[in-house]
């Protein structure tokens, strides 16, 4: 499993995905041995304490850092599934969107609340598990539909033809066109 991008508090914090895998582990500890979790990005100083109470909730774990977003596609490239987390907001989607559906990989959005904005945009994308985080943590559904997705979906890539159509709203000229007409400016 895989995480790539940032942390904010109250908007975006590792709390959330780690009480659900602690929780994951109490509930299954041999399915749990053999996960292991890299994370790509910044580890602010405030969340570092947060950042690695998620790192012992695996088996294994590699921090890479702050990336080149060349060598973001090529770590993300060498994993079986993305965690992507969903803000607590709802009203902005992460940068990260287009480059987490662009891998073709299976994703697991954990989210806050039904109006998660990776979940609507991403909603045409056929492995994409969404999984509601609770204040008391992951049901035992939440964690065998976890286990689920993972043991039918590792080593399946979305097709690339669908890829470049859901993607074709988040390349550069059609971003750029869409400002120009919010503009009403000539192209």
């Amino acid at each position: 499993l895989g995480y790539f991008g940032s942390f904010y508090h109250t908007v975006r914090e590792p709390d959330p995905i780690t009480h659900f895998f602690r929780k994951m582990h109490h509930h299954t500890t041999d399915f749990h041995q053999h996960i292991s979790f890299t994370f790509g990005g910044e580890m602010p100083v405030d969340l570092a304490l947060k950042m690695n109470n998620l790192f012992r909730t695996f088996h294994t774990f590699k921090y890479l850092g702050l990336l080149a977003p060349t060598a973001v596609a090529s770590a993300m490239d060498q994993l079986d599934f993305l965690i992507h987390l969903g803000n607590t907001t709802a009203y902005h989607l992460p940068s990260k969107t287009p480059d987490y559906l662009a891998t073709g990989l299976p994703i697991i959005n954990f989210i806050h609340h039904e109006e998660d904005s990776f979940k609507a945009f991403a909603q045409n994308y056929p492995l994409l598990l969404n999984i509601t985080l609770r204040p008391e943590g992951p049901t035992p559904e939440d964690i065998n539909v976890f286990i689920q997705f993972i043991n039918e979906n590792k080593g399946k890539r979305v097709d690339p033809q669908f890829l470049d159509a859901l993607l074709a709203p988040c390349t550069l000229e059609n971003v750029a066109n869409a400002y120009l007409n919010i503009a009403n400016l000539p192209n």
